[in-house]
């Protein structure tokens, strides 16, 4: 079949890592990496600074006309259907693609729904639809909308499903975790606890002083980006295994390790801790944190993962704010039902499947599609739900920008800032006169009177 191949990402960081872990190495094939940060993970994969004038990333849209392998986030191909510019300008590409969709069950509902849309009306383009975890109110509407086009289910390695691997441990709150993450530390073990909020990752790094001496690394996603890629390596240090020892392998760092994190950790980072430490979350999320304890067992050997309780956002469990913050009802009931029936048992993934079967799907994904469903005569519209973020850059950066791009602030693009930006939740106050009413190239610059930023902790609003 001669088609281009396109691996398509929920976010840029698991794009990036994709990239890194299937392709960064095959020079007989033409590939590429994109996304609106691919200029700083090519420059750190490749050794070599990429070109990514504004110019050039209009040309980037025409550069996957030729490669046979493109890694991209899946707005890239989903924005199709909402009219965005790069999109319509890959559409030859696209068009002669076959497709793999990883990480579905991470889509919002908005996002999915773009997904069923694309499938009813591309029916002759070869896709892979991928998920560890994927709930089945949306397998049944995959199903549904592909008829008789659907393949058979793929299913994982039965053996390896059926590993005892973890054992779930229900705690009432946060604190009653750290006894076990002391203990563990002190054992020379390697812990990460993932978190559901930016603020309760920093939290519970200032709480480990008062139980360890190891330093914990903190990973989210307010660090400028180009400290979230240094993060996110430091974080694979952390965990990584002696590749050349023979089994069992030796971690590369003997020594204890405390990586605290949020969502961000739950995909395709290819790390194994000793203890998993979590807030309650959906199942499908629970499931894929859970893939990162233990995970390469051969055999029935069930590590420890402390779940303690959480509500709140960014999991909405409140019936009438639904439309505003999502649909999180189900699947927290299900995580709940599961720990409880669960808790103290040695279980598999097999195990987790079966909840996962069970678990209730009220959701009704959007398939409103701008290009088809308004005519010729149609403006851009989102891929995804709209979240209360915005991005912006420290005026403390300015300088360092200058010196790299000028001081034409109106020359700078969005690929040019994207080093130094940072996503942070809307805050009112921040346009309520409380930062400097400056914008650097299509980002508000916010100033150090608001924004807190440190390269340990990342960006917190003061």
């Amino acid at each position: 079949m001669d088609k281009k191949l396109f691996f398509t990402y929920p976010t840029t960081g698991t794009a990036t890592a994709g990239y890194v872990g299937y392709l960064a190495d095959q020079h007989q094939l033409l590939t590429d990496l994109i996304h609106m940060r691919s200029a700083v993970d090519l420059e750190g994969i490749r050794g070599t600074p990429e070109d990514r004038s504004e110019e050039s990333v209009r040309i980037e849209s025409l550069r996957v006309w030729d490669r046979k392998v493109i890694v991209c986030t899946v707005d890239t191909v989903l924005g199709l259907l909402q009219t965005q510019r790069r999109p319509i300008y890959s559409l030859p590409a696209i068009l002669a693609g076959a497709f793999v969709f990883d990480e579905i069950h991470s889509y919002d509902s908005k996002l999915f729904g773009g997904l069923l849309r694309f499938l009813q009306e591309f029916p002759g383009i070869p896709c892979l639809i991928m998920s560890a975890s994927i709930p089945p109110g949306r397998l049944k509407r995959l199903k549904d909308v592909l008829g008789e086009r659907v393949g058979k289910v793929i299913e994982g390695d039965p053996i390896m499903e059926g590993y005892k691997r973890y054992r779930l441990e229900s705690r009432v709150d946060s604190a009653g975790c750290w006894p076990d993450v002391s203990a563990a530390l002190k054992n020379g073990k390697k812990v990460l606890w993932v978190c559901n909020t930016v603020g309760d990752a920093i939290r519970a790094a200032r709480e480990s002083t008062h139980w360890t001496d190891v330093k914990p690394v903190i990973y989210h996603s307010r660090f400028r980006y180009k400290d979230r890629v240094e993060r996110q390596n430091v974080v694979l240090a952390e965990f990584a295994y002696d590749g050349k020892a023979p089994d069992p392998k030796p971690r590369k760092k003997p020594e204890p390790s405390l990586v605290i994190a949020t969502q961000v950790c739950e995909m395709s980072l290819d790390i194994s801790a000793d203890l998993l430490v979590t807030a309650e979350c959906p199942l499908p999320a629970l499931v894929q944190r859970l893939g990162r304890l233990n995970r390469y067992a051969t055999g029935d050997d069930p590590w420890p993962c402390l779940v303690y309780a959480f509500k709140g956002l960014p999991y909405n469990e409140n019936s009438s704010r639904v439309d505003m913050d999502g649909d999180c009802i189900a699947s927290m009931k299900a995580t709940r039902e599961t720990i409880t029936e669960l808790a103290g048992q040695s279980i598999s993934q097999r195990d987790l499947a079966e909840r996962l079967d069970r678990m209730d799907d009220s959701e009704e994904p959007e398939t409103y599609s701008a290009l088809f469903d308004d005519g010729w005569v149609t403006e851009p519209m989102p891929v995804r739900d709209g979240d209360q973020s915005i991005t912006v850059v420290r005026h403390a950066d300015l300088s360092e920008i200058e010196t790299k791009h000028g001081k034409g602030r109106n020359k700078w693009s969005a690929s040019k800032l994207a080093p130094w930006t940072i996503p942070m939740n809307f805050n009112r106050n921040f346009h309520r006169g409380l930062a400097l009413k400056e914008y650097g190239g299509p980002y508000p610059i916010a100033t150090d009177d608001v924004l807190e930023y440190t390269e340990e902790e990342g960006g917190q609003w003061k």
